[in-house]
């Protein structure tokens, strides 16, 4: 059977129109990466072993529909130059490189969109000590686009000194008969999400049981005390069917102090840790990273929007006190709303907003009409921001030839369906509520 190109086969122009939807509804939005990656170092004597981790979602890549299902592919080089060697024609500065190819066949037309579906892989390199650059590139199989990451600087005697911290998943799942952590690669970040992660401290130095250090995000200090729970174990990452995990890798040895869910009490924004000797010393080591809400919904960009949003759940009068406040007590009006029906309470993570704002996105891109309408303000955009994503949608036509819509829910009493009418009466997408 001939493979057609998938409606979004040039993401190029796929991107610049969600861009330019959303920014007319709700101000400039946060352009995502096209992938992810990670590096990390582990020491061996007089070289070192070099793991380079990536992570690519479906969203970023351009698919093709073969039959019932999706295909793409992407081709992954990765680059290593000696950074302390000129370039030039007599003496080159190549080291080594690495190429990979992965192939992606997605079930259905939503997978292909899902920002949460994700392609991991990893390469991993032996190199004597020294300063390196690791230059990062993607090509998307489908559209021959190459993505070019900026390089990556390496300084192993740094390394040597200081392992850098590790985020891994909270929950460990079985790889090879064994039970093990799998590594969040996400840029080193700890994502903002309904998960739970871990911070791993690995230190050089296995005779020191306890470790003090000061964690602060955003300015509110998180985490200050003594870490005392620890393991002992040569630390390497390996792949285990499409997830990179940790594992033994029978090298140098390390005492990793862990911090276990740490992700409950962060928000996202800036992420300062501190390894200090004592609480009286000067830190030791300072590492900077970020808590990222890497899907969140672009309709909390603007906190006042997002409170002008509650419209459809709130009264009036209840929004305008909100709005009535100063515009920079808005992002703290909003997660107080919230977190008075937050289904986790012992976690930062709200599912209830996030996916309340995921619904609002939804109605803007849907329903928005061609006489400009914003999709946020039509009859369909209200309930489905109210109820989500119906259960079925029908669509027929009546006696007049216009289009109707009929979109059913079950009621959660389990009293039967709940159902709203939409008909379509100038013909310009612009569905209004007849019935429901």
């Amino acid at each position: 059977m001939k493979k057609s190109m998938h409606p979004r086969s040039r993401f190029t122009g796929y991107f610049l129109f969600v861009v330019l939807l959303f920014n007319a509804a709700y101000g400039q939005p946060q352009i995502p990466s096209f992938f992810f990656s990670e590096v990390h170092l582990f020491p061996v004597d007089s070289s070192f072993i070099l793991y380079y981790s990536y992570r690519i979602p479906n969203s970023r890549l351009v698919f093709e529909k073969d039959g019932d299902s999706y295909n793409a592919g992407f081709r992954i080089a990765v680059e290593i130059i000696d950074s302390n060697q000129p370039t030039g024609e007599a003496s080159s500065n190549f080291v080594t490189r690495q190429i990979k190819e992965k192939e992606i066949i997605a079930k259905n037309f939503e997978q292909t969109n899902d920002d949460d579906i994700y392609t991991e892989g990893m390469m991993e390199f032996k190199l004597t000590n020294g300063d390196y650059s690791l230059i990062p590139m993607i090509t998307d199989l489908n559209s021959q686009r190459e993505i070019k990451n900026n390089p990556i600087t390496i300084n192993s005697e740094e390394n040597h000194k200081y392992l850098s911290p590790i985020i891994v998943n909270s929950d460990l799942i079985k790889c090879n008969a064994e039970e093990k952590s799998i590594l969040a690669n996400f840029e080193g970040n700890i994502p903002f999400s309904e998960e739970e992660y871990d911070l791993i401290i690995p230190l050089l130095d296995t005779s020191k049981n306890d470790l003090y250090t000061t964690i602060i995000n955003n300015e509110d200090t998180v985490f200050n005390g003594m870490l005392d729970e620890s393991f002992i174990s040569s630390l390497g990452l390996e792949d285990c069917d499409g997830k990179i995990m940790l594992k033994n890798s029978n090298e140098r040895v390390t005492r990793n102090f862990i911090l276990k869910k740490i992700s409950d009490k962060l928000y996202d924004g800036n992420l300062i840790i501190y390894i200090l000797t004592d609480k009286t010393e000067k830190p030791i080591r300072i590492y900077t990273k970020q808590v990222e809400w890497y899907n969140k919904p672009f309709s909390l960009l603007k906190p006042e929007f997002a409170l002008k949003m509650l419209k459809y759940i709130e009264s009036d009068s209840v929004v305008d006190e909100m709005l009535s406040n100063k515009s920079s007590l808005y992002p703290s009006i909003l997660f107080d709303y919230w977190k008075k029906y937050d289904p986790t309470p012992n976690s930062s993570f709200n599912q209830l907003m996030n996916e309340y704002y995921s619904r609002v996105d939804y109605a803007a891109t849907n329903f928005s009409t061609i006489t400009g309408k914003n999709g946020v303000d039509s009859d369909r955009g209200k309930i489905f921001i109210q109820f989500g994503k119906p259960k079925k949608i029908e669509r027929t036509s009546n006696e007049y030839g216009k289009i109707v819509e009929t979109w059913s829910y079950d009621n959660p009493d389990k009293s039967g369906q709940k159902k709203f009418i939409f008909i379509d009466e100038r013909g310009t997408g612009e569905f209004s509520l007849m019935n429901g």
